[in-house]
């Protein structure tokens, strides 16, 4: 079953979730970047 998330918020309940969820990405993209600049792990990516 389907729950819509945004529908029962207003503006600021959206502005809430836009700001975690890119939080979370750019927390993401930072592991990631972090990670393949390893050398150990970038020699296993380059293969």
């Amino acid at each position: 079953m389907y729950v819509p998330v945004f529908a029962p918020v207003g503006t600021a309940g959206i502005l809430a979730y836009s700001v975690v969820f890119l939080a979370l990405v750019a927390v993401l993209v930072a592991a990631a970047h972090f990670f393949a600049t390893r050398k150990a792990i970038a020699g296993v990516l380059e293969r």
